[in-house]
C-alpha cells in the first residue's frame, strides 16, 4: 500500500517488510547530475539516497556508535566506497534525517570540535600513532563544514590530531549545509530535488 506518509505533495514513500524507502528508480546521469551540483555532493551519494532502503542507509550510521570509544587495538569496522551516504538513523521523520556522504581530507584542513587540551600527551594518543604508523586505518571520522570555506571540523579529536601528527589524509563522513536553507541538508532536500528534476525532465521529454 502506498500513501504519502510525509504529508507533503511529491513524496510518496512505500512500507516493505524490510524496511520504509522511497518509491524511485535509480534515475538516469542526467537527472543524479544536476542533484548532485545543486547541493555540492558527488554523484555516489545521490545514487545512494534515492535507491538504498531507508534501513540500509541508516544501519551505515549506526555503524559508528558500534565501535568503541578511545580503543587501544586497531578497530574492525564496515568499509565504504568514496561518495558512499548514509542518513542520521535518530530522526522518526525520514524527510528530516540529516545527510552525510564519505570523503577524504586533507588532515591539514581539519580543526576539532573539542580543544587539544594536551591529548597529544595522554597515552591513548600515543596508541593511536604507534597503529597509524603500523598502516592501520582509523574508523571514519564525522565532517562538517566550517565558517570558513575549506575549512572542517572534526568531531573526533584523536583520529583527527594522529592524521595531522604524521601527515596523512583521513576518511570520514562529511555533513554539508544546504545553501537553499541555512540547515544541514537533509534526506527529504534530496528526495524532492530528484523528484523535481525528473519530473521536469519527463515533461522536457512529453512522457
Amino acid at each position: 500500500m502506498k500513501r504519502n506518509m510525509s504529508g507533503r505533495a511529491g513524496i510518496i514513500w512505500s512500507r516493505t517488510r524490510k524496511a520504509t524507502r522511497c518509491v524511485s528508480s535509480r534515475g538516469d546521469d542526467i537527472i543524479v547530475s544536476a542533484v548532485a551540483k545543486r547541493f555540492g555532493i558527488p554523484l555516489a551519494a545521490v545514487r545512494d539516497l534515492v535507491s538504498l532502503e531507508i534501513e540500509q542507509l541508516r544501519d551505515r550510521d549506526r555503524e559508528g556508535d558500534r565501535i568503541p570509544p578511545n580503543q587501544m587495538v586497531p578497530a574492525e569496522f564496515q568499509r565504504h566506497e568514496l561518495g558512499a551516504a548514509k542518513i542520521a538513523s535518530f530522526n522518526s521523520e525520514v524527510e528530516e534525517s540529516y545527510v552525510s556522504f564519505l570523503d577524504e581530507f586533507d588532515s591539514a584542513l581539519l580543526v576539532t570540535a573539542e580543544h587539544e587540551a594536551g591529548i597529544r600527551r595522554h597515552p591513548t594518543f600515543q596508541k593511536y600513532v604507534e597503529m597509524s604508523r603500523a598502516g592501520h586505518e582509523p574508523p571514519y571520522i564525522y565532517v562538517t563544514s566550517g565558517d570558513r570555506e575549506g575549512v572542517y571540523v572534526s568531531t573526533n579529536r584523536r583520529r583527527t590530531l594522529t592524521a595531522q601528527e604524521l601527515g596523512k589524509r583521513i576518511r570520514g563522513w562529511h555533513s554539508v549545509i544546504n545553501a537553499e536553507t541555512n540547515l544541514p541538508l537533509k534526506y527529504g532536500d534530496v528526495i524532492r530535488a530528484y523528484q523535481a528534476e525528473k519530473t521536469v525532465r519527463q515533461t522536457q521529454s512529453g512522457h
